[in-house]
């Protein structure tokens, strides 16, 4: 019986976790929604995955 009480918190603090973390994500956007969209642009520009990419340790 406590192992599955162990279980079932672990469980859910994952789970508060994710929607704690989803949930300040949306409020970003809520708030700066062009700070946002900058930032998902310069993630996932060419030129800056070309830098990321070569500057990785072979």
């Amino acid at each position: 019986m406590n192992n599955v009480r162990i279980t079932i918190s672990g469980l859910l603090g994952i789970g508060v976790s994710f929607t704690l973390l989803s949930s300040i994500n949306l409020y970003r956007i809520k708030i700066q929604p062009q700070k946002y969209e900058e930032e998902m642009f310069a993630k996932y520009d060419e030129h800056n995955i070309f830098i990321r990419n070569s500057a990785r340790l072979p």
